[in-house]
């Protein structure tokens, strides 16, 4: 049997100071074929030199202003030719054997349409954390963003019928992009492996997002979330009333007036929504991060 060829794209700018750690790990790639779809926003530092060393893995190079990340991915899905596609940003990087484990799976379940595995998240301050995706990833996929983008392979034949990454989306596009993807009948497969090392940084759009990703958040969940998105408008209030005033912390640092109401509000709102639901609210990240606190927890 042929072995499926598949596309990385890779969407940068300003990328100069990671970039060569990510084209290393594809190149350390154990399989083939594999195309790489370089999308570059007209950097204005060395991102474009770094690349001359890497042009036996490029296969096609765009550089040229763009509307963001989101419309460079999208660049990326017009011509790729692959029959699997992903795509890894400029300050990440996949494990040696990534790429040859996702085939494996696809090759062993044709069934199976997505794949998607561990990751290890490295922070600004050089802790560690290996962040499986639980199993039922999928099922929580509306209101809860529990998977890990450079650890996720797809099908070309789940694109087929969908718009592209909706370039509207500065920070969640992702969210959005795999909610879309992954409904049924699509069928996923989650591993425990890792597959890939996403490394955050004190300026990439995750640590820095706050509030403004707050808003992109609530939007993916009205458009995809259960009870007809109105879970959207809770988890807001939540964030706006409770969480910016320290309740979700750990240990919370909110009043003990606050945390007094705190428990008042989510108790009538117990007896109104279903616990499953407001209990997976996890925004404190972007809580911590508009109130300048460090927001990853090891």
């Amino acid at each position: 049997m042929k072995p499926p060829l598949v596309s990385i794209i890779i969407p940068t700018y300003n990328a100069a100071g990671t970039l060569a750690r990510t084209l290393e790990s594809v190149r350390r790639q154990s399989y083939r074929p594999i195309e790489v779809i370089f999308v570059d926003g007209a950097s204005l530092d060395q991102t474009l030199a770094i690349t001359s060393e890497y042009r036996d893995i490029i296969s096609t190079l765009i550089s040229e202003k763009d509307r963001g990340q989101a419309h460079a991915i999208n660049k990326g899905f017009e011509i790729a030719r692959g029959d699997i596609l992903c795509w890894l940003c400029a300050d990440d990087e996949f494990l040696p054997d990534t790429v040859q484990h996702a085939v494996n799976h696809f090759n062993a379940a044709p069934e199976i349409d997505v794949i998607t595995g561990a990751c290890v998240r490295v922070y600004p301050d050089g802790t560690r954390q290996i962040v499986v995706p639980p199993p039922n990833v999928v099922e929580l996929i509306g209101y809860q963003y529990r998977l890990e983008q450079p650890s996720t392979f797809w099908r070309r034949r789940v694109m087929r019928d969908l718009p592209a990454i909706d370039e509207s989306f500065h920070y969640a596009f992702d969210w959005d992009f795999f909610a879309r993807i992954l409904r049924p009948p699509t069928k996923t497969l989650v591993l425990s492996e890792v597959m890939s090392v996403y490394h955050f940084s004190a300026t990439n759009k995750t640590s820095t997002g706050g509030r403004k990703l707050v808003l992109e958040l609530r939007e993916v969940i009205r458009r995809h979330g259960p009870m007809n998105g109105r879970l959207a408008d809770v988890f807001y209030f939540l964030y706006r009333c409770f969480d910016l005033a320290g309740c979700y912390d750990h240990p919370p640092t909110c009043t003990p007036e606050t945390r007094r109401r705190f428990e008042r509000v989510m108790a009538r709102l117990e007896r109104k929504y279903p616990r499953e639901f407001l209990h997976r609210y996890n925004w404190n990240f972007a809580s911590r991060q508009e109130r300048h606190l460090v927001w990853w927890y090891t």
